[in-house]
């Protein structure tokens, strides 16, 4: 679709339960950090704008949690009264980290591709490292828009194409493919395709479908 530079690197799908369960382990065990300082602050500025907009708490998914990151940040920075936070992983590892992280949480072992969470459930949905791991990157980018509300905010980090090659990744992405999405699924409100020293892209898709939570 037009200008879309989006690319099937492989058929190969190394992303199973075992797999994740194995490197958060491994990661867990030598205090990793997947999500980098710069990415974070981007995700709580368009978070407290959602929250101000909203003027009632934000419902927030993370899509592709790992061990609860984005939410043990927010709930530092945020403070975590007006964040009703859920989280969605493959990893059994996983979830269990978050929910030890993310007091309060509600946290589901899954498939971002195809969880069966309520339409237009949240209000802000992240996918931070995600997507390129994800067997179908159009179904996934679809099934996470139709659970962001109205006027709510799909947030998407991921590698630049060439610059964070891994057998991780069977889809590289480049900056056409934010103006592509927010084509599809309603506005691109704001795109950075510097973030952690230009190894990643961070970008957020206002969305126009659905019906606003009442």
């Amino acid at each position: 679709c037009g200008d879309q530079k989006m690319k099937k690197t492989s058929l190969h799908q190394i992303n199973t339960q075992k797999y994740w369960d194995d490197c958060y382990k491994k990661e867990n065990a030598e205090e990793k950090q997947r999500i980098d300082a710069e990415r974070l602050n981007y995700l709580k500025k368009w978070v407290e704008i959602r929250h101000k907009e909203l003027e009632r708490n934000v419902n927030f998914m993370d899509a592709g949690c790992g061990t609860g990151e984005a939410g043990v940040f927010l709930k530092k920075t945020c403070g975590f009264d007006w964040i009703d936070y859920t989280g969605l992983d493959i990893s059994e590892y996983a979830i269990e980290k978050t929910i030890q992280n993310v007091p309060g949480s509600i946290v589901r072992r899954g498939n971002i591709e195809n969880e069966p969470f309520n339409p237009c459930a949240f209000d802000v949905v992240w996918c931070g490292e995600t997507l390129e791991h994800t067997t179908d990157a159009n179904l996934c980018l679809d099934h996470l828009a139709g659970l962001t509300g109205a006027k709510g905010f799909l947030i998407i980090s991921t590698p630049y194409r060439g610059r964070n090659r891994s057998s991780e990744h069977p889809w590289e992405f480049e900056p056409a493919d934010f103006g592509e999405w927010g084509k599809r699924l309603g506005e691109l409100c704001f795109l950075d395709v510097s973030v952690a020293g230009y190894i990643s892209m961070f970008g957020v898709i206002r969305i126009s479908k659905g019906l606003e939570l009442t």
